[in-house]
């Protein structure tokens, strides 16, 4: 039975989340919103993450609040909020899904395990080509070489491989793999994508695609096959 840990504002009777979840028979672990959130979700690790955000606050104020504690979390966030908040909801990196109210059980159910199936069927193990990636033991290899990454390159090589064919923007990418404020600001992704290009020399040369204007993407289907 898939597990969700549910954070809202208010007290727990008062969460629609709650509810709706359980008569769907999901395991539903309730937290307050607010700081030490991330510790709890560290505790309990639940498949999914279902923020309600009132009306009480607005969503860009809300999602700004807790950015530090949710965006370095690599459990699926999902968000349920009101419709003026969908916009703000909607451009945040770190948010996988989100639905506006009013809340459809069934809808809310679907959306959940859609998400927690996707996050589940993720391979320990990538491989694209003549490259493989241990996302457990964080090893690379490429033509069965052991390859030399830094702990930043393999992140970001990770999280590519992970999503293939979307593209990011340079500070989604900064929220999603470095998961903070970076100093060096979003330079310090085009210079990351530079070193794993020469890394990955030969049959992926392609794979990782600049998009003008936008960002980058990963093209599994560019490999140079032999």
């Amino acid at each position: 039975m898939a597990s969700a840990l549910v954070s809202s504002a208010g007290p727990r009777r008062t969460c629609d989340m709650v509810q709706a979840l359980e008569r769907a028979r999901w395991t539903v672990t309730w937290v307050e919103s607010g700081p030490g959130l991330d510790e709890a979700i560290a505790r309990r690790q639940p498949d999914v993450i279902v923020w309600s955000l009132g009306s009480e606050v607005s969503a860009s104020q809300s999602l700004r609040e807790m950015a530090d504690e949710l965006r370095a979390v690599e459990i699926p966030i999902f968000v349920v909020c009101e419709l003026e908040g969908a916009g703000a909801v909607s451009r945040t990196p770190w948010v996988e899904d989100f639905l506006v109210r009013p809340i459809r059980g069934r809808e809310l159910d679907a959306r959940l395990e859609r998400l927690v199936g996707h996050s589940a069927s993720a391979l320990d193990v990538l491989t694209v080509g003549p490259l493989t990636l241990d996302t457990k033991g964080f090893a690379a290899s490429l033509h069965g070489e052991p390859m030399s990454l830094t702990y930043q390159e393999f992140r970001l090589l990770r999280f590519l491989m992970q999503h293939p064919n979307e593209v990011f923007t340079r500070d989604q990418l900064l929220a999603r793999v470095w998961s903070y404020d970076y100093f060096g600001g979003p330079r310090t992704v085009d210079i990351h994508i530079r070193r794993l290009r020469a890394k990955l020399v030969g049959a992926l040369d392609g794979c990782i695609e600049t998009v003008r204007c936008v960002g980058y993407r990963w093209a599994p289907e560019r490999v140079d096959e032999p």
